[in-house]
């Protein structure tokens, strides 16, 4: 559940999570942390797939693409959708 729109509601609904339940939002999270918790346990991160990336960082990367969409100055990301920044973040991350 996205608790920050819960209690301002200052942002429209993350398009990750449009079109999915309350239940299927929780077994995302769910599996989000369980993927996260395997992860930090290896000595060697292994690098996630783009779908689980997206799904472990969805709120955050949708947050970060909010607030650069209110304060953008330059003509980059006009030019650009929610689902390219996500994958342009994808791309420039350690992907871990």
């Amino acid at each position: 559940m996205d608790v920050l729109n819960d209690q301002i509601h200052g942002y429209g609904k993350n398009p990750l999570h449009e079109d999915l339940s309350d239940s299927d939002i929780s077994e995302n999270q769910e599996y989000a942390t369980k993927l996260s918790n395997l992860n930090k346990n290896r000595r060697k991160r292994k690098g996630y797939t783009f779908d689980d990336w997206c799904l472990v960082y969805s709120d955050d990367l949708w947050y970060l693409w909010n607030i650069i969409s209110e304060y953008k100055t330059c003509g980059v990301l006009d030019t650009l959708d929610f689902p390219s920044f996500c994958d342009m973040c994808y791309k420039n991350s350690s992907q871990t």
